[in-house]
């Protein structure tokens, strides 16, 4: 009798989709989404003058302004594979965002969806991200036989400045999502991003007035148009790079990632 008990109350369960099987076919999942909207960058305002020689015999310089808005918008996008059991999900991705000043920086996030209506769900989660971003300084024309940046001589025709930076940032999020179907649906977020590391310096390379990187082109390493590795990198403290806002020496641009991002976007759940 007790066996014909256990045997009846587990076909109770499967026929009702209670079940162990039932219930993880109902709440686990895998989808892939892809999201776009402005992200808000403030920056406080002010033109940031950049100044830098080169160690060469002939000291090139460069002197260029930098005009930094209050606060920039930018198209921020976010692409991410998702995995969900229950209320819970993963979230492994890139994000980032577009223009003059761009980044694309991968991440992993964790959330939770804390209330379901009917084909409705409002979530909640955080993102650990990590990436670089890149800004164009400006070119310095080759006025001597080669440029000399710390102990890296290269012997193009021009030698471009670009501001990098790493960073690493954690990101809330609170969204809702609207499903249409089994395998579509529709999303919106907002975002916060907030820089919790953050090291910069500047890029030095040179190139024969096209912009590329002549390491990039493979040029002949014994040719004095150009060496196998036409790159160099200096710290923002470098004795002959300065930044300066307000007559001030700063140690990276005003501009940087943290800032609210309001994304919208579709996903294909399998």
């Amino acid at each position: 009798m007790a066996l014909t008990t256990v045997c009846h109350a587990q076909d109770i369960a499967e026929s009702n989709g209670k079940g162990l099987k039932g219930f993880f076919a109902r709440n686990k999942g895998f989808r892939l989404g892809l999201s776009l909207g402005p992200r808000f960058l403030p920056g406080g305002g002010g033109d940031v003058e950049v100044r830098y020689i080169d160690q060469s015999p002939s000291r090139d310089s460069l002197r260029q302004v930098i005009k930094v808005p209050t606060v920039k918008t930018v198209m921020a996008y976010q692409f991410y594979a998702e995995g969900k059991l229950n209320r819970f999900f993963l979230q492994l991705g890139v994000e980032g965002f577009f223009g003059k000043f761009n980044t694309h920086a991968p991440f992993v996030g964790i959330g939770i969806t804390p209330f379901r209506w009917k084909s409705w769900d409002v979530r909640a989660s955080a993102r650990l991200t990590y990436g670089g971003g890149r800004l164009k300084l400006g070119d310095v024309e080759n006025n001597s036989v080669y440029f000399l940046i710390g102990d890296q001589q290269i012997y193009d025709d021009y030698l471009r400045m670009n501001y990098r930076d790493r960073y690493v940032g954690i990101v809330p999020a609170i969204g809702i999502d609207k499903s249409f179907g089994r395998h579509w649906a529709v999303h919106a977020s907002a975002n916060l991003f907030i820089t919790v590391r953050h090291d910069t310096r500047v890029e030095f390379y040179g190139h024969d007035g096209d912009g590329r990187n002549t390491a990039a082109k493979k040029k002949n390493p014994f040719s004095l148009s150009g060496t196998r590795d036409s790159t160099s990198e200096v710290e923002l403290d470098d004795v002959d790079l300065d930044f300066i806002l307000d007559g001030e020496v700063i140690d990276k641009l005003p501009q940087y990632y943290t800032g609210l991002s309001l994304l919208a976007g579709v996903c294909y759940m399998f």
